[in-house]
């Protein structure tokens, strides 16, 4: 049976992917948060609790999974670009780095752009709010994403 570890699992895309995996009943589910009393009510998978700032946290969660379904964010995009880069970008790539040196096949990078401002709804399963939001382009992070999904191809050296 393929493991797959959720991040980011208490928050609106990980408790989805979580719930869709949890239903297709062929992949054991491995979630990671924060927090394990925010996790769906019933979860019976393997929990593996910590914080992706921690750079050991980072390098132990990915062991012994398939893939990684990544759905972790910080939630306040909206104009702390230094913040947004150290809280986020940063720890995501160096996650991307860990999938990789643990030898997991494929890393997913899921996100919604239609997350709920901050001032409009503290609960990250909010179904969000309408506009226009304008998340942060970073080259650097297509770029790696796509060298993780060529190096974990089969076909490749």
């Amino acid at each position: 049976m393929r493991r797959a570890l959720v991040t980011g699992a208490t928050g609106f895309v990980g408790w989805n992917v979580i719930a869709a995996l949890e239903e297709a009943n062929e992949i054991e589910v491995v979630a990671a948060c924060r927090d394990r009393r925010k996790l769906p009510p019933g979860f019976r998978g393997e929990i593996r609790e910590g914080d992706f700032l921690d750079p050991d946290y980072r390098r132990s969660v990915v062991r012994g999974v398939d893939v990684v379904l990544n759905g972790f964010a910080w939630t306040s995009l909206w104009g702390r670009g230094d913040e947004d880069r150290r809280r986020f970008l940063e720890p995501t790539l160096a996650l991307i780095d860990a999938a990789r040196d643990a030898g997991v096949r494929r890393f997913v990078v899921a996100s919604s752009t239609a997350a709920a401002a901050p001032e409009r709804s503290k609960d990250p399963r909010s179904a969000g709010s309408r506009g226009r939001f304008g998340p942060i382009s970073h080259t650097s992070w297509r770029s790696r994403t796509l060298c993780v999904t060529a190096a974990a191809t089969p076909s490749r050296p």
